[in-house]
């Protein structure tokens, strides 16, 4: 059985600008965890997907139960 959780990762987490060392230091802070990633998408923080404008990663983790 596992458990599922969702991050998102916008600029809020990042201090403003993104940073692919910054995504990599929070990714590994849940690797530490036991969590795997499962999948990875770009999202308007209007809602929408692939779109143009703001946009944060979503980030989708399981976890062994």
């Amino acid at each position: 059985m596992v458990t599922y959780k969702v991050l998102t990762i916008g600029n809020k987490l990042l201090g403003g600008k993104f940073s692919p060392e910054k995504v990599e230091q929070i990714i590994n802070s849940y690797a530490e965890l036991g969590w795997r990633i499962v999948s990875i998408t770009a999202a308007d923080k209007n809602g929408g997907f692939g779109g143009g404008g703001l946009q944060e990663l979503v980030v989708i983790f399981e976890h062994d139960v």
